[in-house]
């Protein structure tokens, strides 16, 4: 089959960078088509850190209160020995984060991510036009235009 989707934006990847870039491009008036190789999406990965710029751009999307139902911020990180448990080093957190650099300092399951910017993305974009079992096998230029390459996830043919 050989079906043709027009957009000015495709993302290859559902993953956190794709939804968070398919976010700002929304945002700011671009349509998008976003295509996840997976045929489903899941829980995948553990805990991430979030600093100040990632934070920042979460927060222009709009993300702030989803965020603070599913992150924690963390007081400060401690180093200590192995063997007696000394405390060797303190990096506080907890207002300093803020001060410094304009947000807190998160940690964050990262299906919670996934899911906090799934949500977002799917309510401002739409469900259809995210797209499921689609792997991009390449892509070209014709003049101005891109064209992506992926294997039909009905057929298998790319």
């Amino acid at each position: 089959m050989n079906r043709s989707i027009q957009t000015q934006v495709l993302i290859a990847g559902a993953g956190l960078g794709g939804l968070a870039a398919a976010g700002c491009l929304i945002k700011r008036g671009f349509q998008v088509e976003v295509f996840e190789q997976a045929a489903q999406l899941g829980e995948v990965g553990a805990g991430i850190q979030q600093s100040a710029n990632s934070i920042k751009v979460l927060y222009d999307l709009g993300l702030r209160d989803e965020l603070e139902k599913v992150a924690v911020k963390p007081k400060a990180y401690e180093f200590r020995r192995y063997d007696n448990a000394e405390l060797l080093h303190a990096i506080p957190f907890e207002g300093t984060h803020d001060r410094m650099h304009g947000t807190p300092y998160y940690h964050i399951h990262r299906a919670d991510l996934h899911h906090v910017l799934l949500e977002a993305v799917v309510e401002r974009l739409g469900a259809d036009r995210v797209h499921l079992g689609w792997r991009c096998v390449g892509a070209d230029t014709d003049g101005a235009t891109a064209v992506a390459r992926f294997v039909d996830p009905e057929t298998g043919a790319a």
